[in-house]
């Protein structure tokens, strides 16, 4: 069976090809605050730590990446963690942050070959202790499940007012 270019759906599950691709090398704008930076390595090394470090799965440097025009301009060839003070309109405004993942169409799941992290600053205030604001950490260690290829489906209420992580 051949593979075709394909964005996940909620109908199928994502995965990377092989374990070989980690540590995966992700990269944190430099727009975040060195706090903010912190946050985000202690993000990735918990990821590590639940599995006794027995997998590396992100090495985690800054970058100066460049600022993005539409949502298709991420797919490059950085995995990287951005700050998004603009939020695309095609995104729901009620998302803290978004993984953007595409990848190769299986038979039965996507074959994950480009993740970002998109955090909402346009909408929302984060925080990396304790003043007002959803945590920093919190959040991209959520994203960072689904960067893995954690299910992307959740479950929301129809009532639901708490904004949720995408």
């Amino acid at each position: 069976m051949t593979s075709s270019p394909a964005y996940t759906t909620d109908s199928l599950a994502s995965k990377w090809s092989s374990t070989s691709i980690f540590p995966i090398n992700l990269k944190i704008s430099n727009d975040f605050s060195a706090t903010e930076s912190s946050a985000i390595s202690e993000a990735a090394d918990s990821w590590s730590s639940a599995v006794n470090n027995t997998v590396q799965f992100f090495n985690i440097s800054n970058e100066n990446l460049d600022n993005k025009k539409n949502l298709a301009s991420y797919e490059d060839s950085t995995f990287g963690i951005y700050k998004v003070y603009t939020w695309p309109e095609s995104l729901p405004g009620t998302a803290l942050a978004v993984t953007q993942i595409s990848g190769l169409q299986k038979s039965s799941f996507i074959e994950i070959t480009h993740a970002d992290i998109l955090l909402n600053y346009d909408y929302f205030s984060f925080t990396t202790d304790s003043s007002w604001g959803y945590d920093l950490q919190t959040v991209v260690v959520h994203e960072m499940g689904h960067f893995l290829g954690l299910s992307l489906i959740h479950i929301s209420e129809p009532t639901r007012r708490t904004p949720i992580a995408y």
